[in-house]
């Protein structure tokens, strides 16, 4: 609910939101980060059951000190340094497995949660 700001947090400022950014679209028939994680799941060939105790997923928020931040937006490279994390992430988990990023420019300090 707090990524994709469903509920607005506290510390979000709700005249801002709409310049959050959803860095990855969802695929067809999915409707949130949740469905998008099940369907990887889904698909992605497992010969065992996941254990109601067992990771699903992982959450990496992504960000950077306020004042490199606010560097890098006043710059005009926050495109640049998204494309630059998610590539990242791609090549390390591969980019099947990366089924949600979503940049919050709402709160004091831009960041992605992928």
């Amino acid at each position: 609910a707090h990524i994709e700001r469903f509920i607005i947090p506290k510390n979000a400022d709700p005249t801002r939101t709409y310049l959050n950014r959803r860095l990855i679209d969802y695929p067809d028939g999915v409707k949130d980060r949740s469905a998008a994680i099940q369907r990887r799941l889904e698909e992605a060939g497992l010969t065992r059951k996941i254990g109601s105790n067992q990771v699903r997923a992982i959450r990496i928020n992504v960000s950077g000190t306020h004042e490199d931040m606010k560097r890098i937006k006043e710059e005009g490279r926050l495109d640049e340094w998204c494309a630059d994390n998610l590539k990242y992430f791609a090549d390390t988990f591969g980019k099947e497995n990366i089924v949600a990023a979503h940049l919050h420019r709402d709160e004091e300090t831009p960041h992605i949660h992928v």
